[in-house]
């Protein structure tokens, strides 16, 4: 009997148990709260408003509904007499389509505690956007077909715009992008009315930019980008300024802007894509920088070029990189070309001259090859051999983010030979056809340096990564404070990166009448008070101060 009563006991304690170890319930199932359909969160205190079933023309949506805060807000879609909605001060999230086809919507203030902003599709009557300080993005179709909207303020908060963000808004006359954008992905602008994008100096990355803009006139691409790519078919374009472009290698998709008629290329420029230009059908100038080595298929198809200047680092372009060309008359290449495999594929069904300077082997390959062409006439000039190449540095050592350019002197100073750069590992270190050497990850490489005529010259390429901690020791110890005593001495030491011994520092005081520091954190006392020692890393911007106290 006492075995049994013992077992039931037991069974009652474990049922007790599990019973008390169940989750309390933490989101209520949908309430109805005013015109709001709302799930409340007690865990946290906040609420989501899911759906709203009102019909007001000036909509106001409370900062909390029975003292939960209004974190996300969805179902406001499709209100037809809704003109202006003011959104909660604890706003985080927007949901996808929560206020799109609202007919007569116009104006909204996107609070700073959203993450992104979306959910404003096809809301003609839409007029005015302001985004507060503090949202990180606009979404892709946030404010797709919204013919209307003719004002939009974005902080600098933003860091990326997803694509066809403002396709439709064609009242859309200006913007002015933020000053910390990161990204475009996508196609951002398709048939809106902006006439002038200047793309701020933080963009690294733009998938595309615009296409089908009707009065887009001007395109500024900033010195972030190493690709400016993606303005497709913007009837009223005349002027693609790359002039701040300066770590551009690639440009690309650049077709059917038919009112652009001269542009002038990046100064670091490498690699003009396949199909770049094509049906540009007024385009009659190109000013090419020293550096370009290749051109792809169609790049200049159906332009309008009278003639082109191709550069000494100039290696090949395909059969149709300048087809459709009906002017073209002249081809002029500076240089003495030395990839004959790659850049006579090119046969035009008119005369072209082609002005080169004299390599038997490349001429003999093109005239006896099933690429030769009866239109071409070759005005071949003497080609004057270099006998010495020699650069400014043998070796580099390049920190993250500050590229280094080694410059290259050939002899005698009238050849045409041309100087071509490459490096040993891409993935280490990349270096353009004017010498200048980036960083791409820790590692050391080799960058090659070459002529057409055969002198060669190395550089010896270590990348390093830059520090990421300071700090400053005393008697081995962590410190940010030091007394000592006048007429004394003291020894600091700086540790970087738990021990890297490559990082060099410098040291300063704020008053050497108090204490004084030489280059290698030796501090003196010299009278009583106190003074700060900052010690600096050389690279990365790494500082520790530390406070010393003189008795």
């Amino acid at each position: 009997m006492k075995k049994l009563t013992s077992l039931l006991l037991s069974l009652v304690m474990v049922v007790t148990m599990s019973v008390m170890i169940l989750p309390v319930e933490e989101v209520h199932a949908s309430e109805t709260e005013g015109f709001f359909k709302v799930w409340f969160n007690d865990r946290d205190k906040t609420c989501e408003i899911v759906k709203y079933n009102g019909d007001e023309l000036n909509v106001v949506i409370p900062d909390k509904l029975r003292g939960y805060k209004v974190v996300s807000v969805d179902g406001f879609d499709n209100k037809q007499f809704m003109q202006t909605v003011k959104l909660p001060k604890y706003l985080k999230t927007i949901d996808s389509g929560a206020f799109s086809r609202c007919q007569n919507l116009q104006s909204v203030t996107i609070p700073s505690g959203v993450e992104t902003v979306r959910g404003f599709q096809e809301c003609p009557n839409l007029k005015s956007v302001v985004i507060k300080s503090g949202v990180k993005a606009i979404d892709s179709y946030a404010f797709y077909k919204c013919t209307s909207l003719s004002s939009v303020v974005i902080p600098d908060t933003v860091k990326s715009i997803g694509t066809r963000a403002f396709e439709g808004t064609l009242s859309l006359k200006s913007i002015k992008l933020p000053s910390k954008l990161e990204k475009m992905t996508g196609v951002p602008f398709i048939k809106s009315g902006v006439t002038e994008i200047i793309i701020p100096d933080s963009v690294t990355s733009i998938d595309f930019l615009a296409e089908s803009c009707p009065n887009l006139t001007k395109v500024s691409f900033g010195k972030g980008l190493t690709e400016c790519k993606g303005v497709y078919r913007c009837p009223s374009l005349t002027t693609l300024d790359f002039s701040r472009a300066v770590n551009c290698t690639l440009i690309d998709y650049f077709e059917g802007n038919t009112a652009l008629t001269s542009v002038k290329l990046p100064v670091n420029l490498e690699k003009i894509g396949g199909h770049c230009f094509s049906s540009c059908t007024n385009l009659q100038n190109v000013e090419i920088s020293e550096g370009l080595r290749v051109m792809g298929n169609y790049a200049f198809n159906d332009c309008n070029l009278s003639s082109i200047h191709l550069p000494k680092t100039f290696q090949g372009f395909w059969s149709l990189s300048l087809s459709g060309n009906k002017n073209l008359k002249r081809i002029i290449c500076d240089g003495t070309i030395i990839d004959k495999n790659a850049v006579f594929q090119y046969k035009p069904n008119w005369p072209v001259v082609f002005e080169v300077y004299d390599n038997s082997e490349f001429l003999s390959y093109y005239n006896n090859s099933k690429n030769g062409s009866d239109k071409i006439t070759f005005d071949v000039k003497p080609a004057i051999q270099s006998t010495d190449l020699k650069l400014s540095a043998s070796s580099v050592v390049l920190w993250e983010g500050s590229p280094k350019t080694v410059k290259a002197t050939v002899s005698p100073a009238n050849s045409t030979d041309g100087v071509i750069w490459s490096s040993s590992n891409e993935d280490i270190c990349h270096v353009s056809q004017k010498g200048k050497i980036t960083y791409k990850k820790a590692g050391s490489a080799i960058v090659t340096a070459r002529t057409v005529s055969g002198q060669i010259k190395q550089v010896n390429v270590i990348c390093k990564n830059l520090p990421t901690y300071l700090n400053v020791q005393s008697g081995g110890k962590d410190t940010g404070l030091v007394i000592v005593k006048k007429g004394k001495s003291v020894k600091l030491k700086s540790v970087v990166d738990g021990g890297r011994t490559d990082v060099k520092v410098k040291w300063s005081s704020s008053n050497k009448n108090v204490a004084a520091v030489s280059s290698t954190g030796k501090v003196t006392a010299k009278k009583k008070g106190t003074c700060i020692v900052t010690c600096k890393t050389e690279v990365g911007g790494l500082k520790k101060t530390v406070k010393i106290k003189v008795k």
